[in-house]
C-alpha cells in the first residue's frame, strides 16, 4: 500500500512532464513504471496498470514520445516478466501500438505459452505489415494456432492472405477449412468470392454449408454497400429448392431487399409456389412503411393457413388500415387459427366500424377465441370507438350488451358513468353485474349518490358485494371526506340491515376519521349482520385509531364470528404505521393471549416477522415447540434476524446459531444453516 501512494503522485508528475516534451527525468520515471509493471502477475494490485494507461492515452496526438514509450514496453515483452505483464502489454499496444512493435511480437508469438496475447495485438495494429507477419506466421503453424492466425486474417479483411485461405479451405485439416471458409467470407472481396463459389460448388457437408453462409455474408456486404446487383446475383446461387428452407428464405430476403421495386417482387413471389420465398416475401412487408397493401393482400385466398397467419401477423406490424377489409374477411375462416390471428390484428389496425363486429364474437366464442376478439375491442386506437361503444349498449342485447359493456372496463372509458348507471335497472342480473364491474373502474365521484341508492336497493347478495365494490372504488377517486358525509347523510333514513352493513364496510375502506364514530356506535346494534359489518369495517381501517374496540369485542363478544374477526383486524392494525417496537410487541402479546385458533397465533407471527428487535425474535421461538406453528415461527425468526443483522450482527447470529438447535424442521434448518454460513464468510 506504501508503495501505491509513493508511486501515484510521480504518475501525475510523468504525465506533466510527457506532455511537455519529456526530459532525463521524465525517461527515469517511464522506467521505473515499467519496472514496477515487470514484476506484476495475476491478482496483483493493478493501480500501476491503470495509471500507464492513463499516461499513454494523454500521449495520443504525440507521436515521438508514443514511440520511445513503445520501445520501452516492446523490451519488456523478451524480458522473463510474468505472463500477466506481458497480457497487459501486448493489450496496450493492440491499442496504441504501431508496425515497429512487430518484431518483438513475433517473437513472443513463438511461443505458445504467449501466442494469443500476441496474435491479439498483432491483428490490430495498423498497416499492411502486421499481415505479412501474419502470413510468415501461418506457414509454419499448426492446430488451434493456425485457426487463431486465419481468424486475424479474416478480422483484417487481409485480401493478401485469400490464395492461402483457399488452399487451406480444400486442405485436408477439417478445423482449419470451416476457419477458412469463414476467413473469406469476412474478406469478401471478388478473389474471395470466387474462391467460395468454387467450395460450395464442389465440397461436401459441412464445409458446403459454411461456404454458403459465407457467401451470404459477401452479399450481404455488397447489399450494405448499394451493390444491389452484386448482392442479388450472390443471392441468387441458394434460390434453387435444393438448399435448405433456412438458407433460401435469407438469400430470397436478400433479394426482395436488393430488388429496385420491393412491392413488385412480393407480389410475384405470393403468386409463386416457392413457399420459403413467401415466408421471406410476407416477412419483409413490416419494411416497407410506404407501399400499397392491396396487391399484396388481394393474394390471400391463394395462400396456405401458414402463410395467412403469418401475412396477418406482418400486416398488424406494418400498421396501414387498407389492409383491414381483407383482416376481416380472414376472421371469418374455418381455420381457427386464421380466425384467431385476424382478430388480434384487427386490435391494431381496426376502427369504429370494428367495434360491434368484435363484441358480437366475444359474445358467441369460446375460449381464445373470445379472448382475443375482447382484447382487441379493448385495443382498437380509434377515438371514435369509446362513442359509438356508449351509443350502442343501450340498443344492444343480452351477450352483446354485457361485452360492450365490459369494454368499458378495460377501455377505462370516462364519461360512461350515465350510461352505466341506466344499465343497473335492467333485469338480466348478467348486465348489471357486469355494470358494476365496469363502474368500479370508470365512475366518476360525482356519481356517488347515484351508486349508494343502488346499493341500497340491491337485494340479491352477489350483486350487493359488486354494488359495495363500485361505490367504494368511487369514492376512493374522491380526494376529500365529502364522500363519508353523503353516506352519512343517507346512513339514518336506510332500513335494511344488508344495506346498512355493507355502507359501513365501505367506510371502512375509505378510512375518513369523520366514519369512525358511526362505526363505534354500530359495534352496539341490536342487528348482528350490522355488528358484523362494523367490526369488518374497523378491522380495515388505515390506521390503529380503532384498535381499542377491536380489543374490546375479541375479550367480551359472546358472537364467534364477530369475535374472531376483531381479534384478526386488531393483529393487522398492530402492524401498521411507524408503530415503536416496544408498543407494537405489547399488543402482538395481548393478541397471541387471545387467541385460540392455530390461524390467529400465525397470523401474530406473520405479524411480529415484520418488526427488528430481540423480542419479537424471544417471542416467535417461544412458539418454536408447538408442532402446528414450528414452521411460522422459524420463519419469522428467520426474517427478523434478517432486519437485525443490518445494524446488529451478533444478536441476528445468536438468534439463528439457537434456530438451528432447536428447530425440528428440515427445510428451516438447511435455511438456517446457509444464512449463517453466508455470515460468517
Amino acid at each position: 500500500m506504501k508503495r501505491t501512494k509513493m508511486i501515484l503522485p510521480a504518475l501525475l508528475l510523468c504525465m506533466q512532464a510527457l506532455l511537455l516534451g519529456g526530459d532525463a527525468a521524465t525517461e527515469s520515471r517511464i522506467d521505473a513504471m515499467l519496472a514496477d509493471i515487470a514484476g506484476h502477475d495475476w491478482g496483483g494490485d493493478r493501480t500501476v496498470l491503470i495509471a500507464f494507461s492513463d499516461t499513454l492515452r494523454s500521449l495520443h496526438g504525440i507521436p515521438e514520445r508514443l514511440a520511445v514509450v513503445q520501445e520501452k514496453m516492446t523490451r519488456l515483452l523478451l524480458s522473463p516478466a510474468p505472463p500477466a505483464a506481458k497480457q497487459y502489454i501486448c493489450q496496450e499496444l493492440g491499442i496504441m501500438g504501431d508496425e515497429k512493435a512487430l518484431p518483438a511480437l513475433t517473437a513472443l508469438a513463438k511461443d505458445s505459452a504467449f501466442f494469443d496475447m500476441a496474435l491479439s495485438a498483432v491483428e490490430r495494429i495498423p498497416g499492411p505489415g502486421p499481415e505479412k507477419v501474419l502470413m510468415k506466421l501461418l506457414s509454419g503453424k499448426q492446430g488451434r494456432e493456425r485457426i487463431g492466425i486465419v481468424n486475424a486474417l479474416g478480422n483484417r479483411r487481409a485480401s493478401v492472405a485469400v490464395p492461402s485461405l483457399r488452399k487451406l479451405a480444400t486442405g485436408g485439416d477439417p478445423e482449419a477449412a470451416l476457419a477458412a471458409v469463414a476467413a473469406l467470407g469476412k474478406i469478401a472481396d471478388p478473389a474471395s468470392v470466387q474462391a467460395l463459389r468454387k467450395i460450395f460448388d464442389s465440397a461436401q457437408e459441412p464445409l458446403r454449408r459454411c461456404a454458403a453462409e459465407a457467401l451470404l455474408i459477401c452479399a450481404g456486404s455488397r447489399l450494405q454497400a448499394g451493390r444491389k446487383d452484386e448482392a442479388a446475383d450472390l443471392y441468387r446461387i441458394f434460390t434453387d429448392r435444393g438448399e435448405p428452407d433456412p438458407v433460401r428464405t435469407a438469400a430470397h430476403i436478400g433479394m426482395l431487399r436488393a430488388a429496385q421495386d420491393k412491392p413488385g417482387a412480393i407480389v410475384g413471389i405470393l403468386k409463386g409456389e416457392d413457399d420459403a420465398a413467401k415466408s421471406a416475401a410476407i416477412a419483409l412487408i413490416p419494411e416497407f412503411r410506404n407501399m400499397d397493401v392491396y396487391p399484396v393482400v388481394s393474394l390471400w385466398p391463394a395462400l396456405s393457413n401458414r402463410h395467412r397467419i403469418q401475412l396477418l401477423s406482418a400486416l398488424a406490424e406494418l400498421g396501414n388500415p387498407a389492409a383491414l377489409p381483407a383482416i376481416l374477411e380472414m376472421s371469418r375462416q374455418d381455420d381457427p387459427e386464421v380466425r384467431l390471428s385476424a382478430l388480434r390484428a384487427i386490435g391494431v389496425l381496426g376502427d369504429e366500424n370494428t367495434a360491434l363486429m368484435l363484441a358480437e364474437r366475444a359474445a358467441v366464442s369460446q375460449g381464445l377465441e373470445k379472448e382475443a376478439a375482447r382484447q382487441s375491442l379493448a385495443s382498437i386506437p380509434a377515438q371514435a370507438v369509446d362513442s359509438l361503444i356508449l351509443a350502442s349498449i343501450p340498443g344492444s342485447e343480452g351477450p352483446v350488451r354485457i361485452e360492450l359493456i365490459r369494454s368499458l372496463e378495460t377501455r377505462r372509458v370516462r364519461g360512461a358513468t350515465p350510461v352505466l348507471i341506466a344499465c343497473l335497472s335492467d333485469p338480466d342480473k348478467k348486465i348489471r353485474m357486469e355494470s358494476y364491474r365496469s363502474l368500479s373502474e370508470t365512475a366518476d365521484p360525482e356519481f356517488l349518490s347515484s351508486l349508494m341508492e343502488a346499493l341500497i336497493s340491491v337485494g340479491d347478495e352477489t350483486e350487493r358485494r359488486e354494488a359495495s365494490r363500485a361505490l367504494a372504488m368511487t369514492g376512493m377517486r374522491e380526494e376529500t371526506d365529502q364522500r363519508t358525509r353523503t353516506v352519512l347523510a343517507r346512513y339514518p333514513t336506510v332500513k335494511s340491515p344488508q344495506a346498512r352493513g355493507s355502507l359501513l364496510e365501505v367506510l371502512g375502506k375509505w378510512g375518513d376519521a369523520s366514519g369512525l364514530s358511526l362505526l363505534r356506535s354500530e359495534l352496539g346494534s341490536k342487528h348482528g349482520e350490522i355488528r358484523t359489518s362494523a367490526v369488518r369495517a374497523l378491522s380495515d381501517w388505515p390506521d390503529g385509531a380503532p384498535m381499542p374496540e377491536l380489543l374490546k369485542t375479541a375479550k367480551t363478544s359472546k358472537d364467534d364470528v364477530d369475535r374472531i374477526l376483531a381479534l384478526r383486524g386488531y393483529i393487522r392494525l398492530a402492524g401498521t404505521g411507524e408503530r415503536p417496537c416496544a408498543l407494537a410487541m405489547q399488543d402482538y402479546r395481548t393478541a397471541m393471549g387471545l387467541a385460540s385458533e392455530a390461524n390467529e397465533k400465525r397470523q401474530v407471527l406473520s405479524g411480529i416477522a415484520r418488526l427488528s428487535c430481540e423480542e419479537a425474535a424471544s417471542m416467535a421461538f417461544e412458539c418454536i415447540k408447538n408442532p402446528e406453528l414450528e414452521k411460522e415461527a422459524g420463519a419469522a425468526v428467520l426474517q427478523i434476524s434478517g432486519t437485525l443483522a443490518e445494524n446488529d450482527r451478533a444478536s441476528a447470529m445468536k438468534w439463528l446459531e439457537r434456530l438451528a438447535q432447536e428447530t425440528r424442521d428440515e427445510e428451516t434448518r438447511r435455511r438456517t444453516a446457509e444464512i449463517l454460513e453466508r455470515m460468517k464468510e
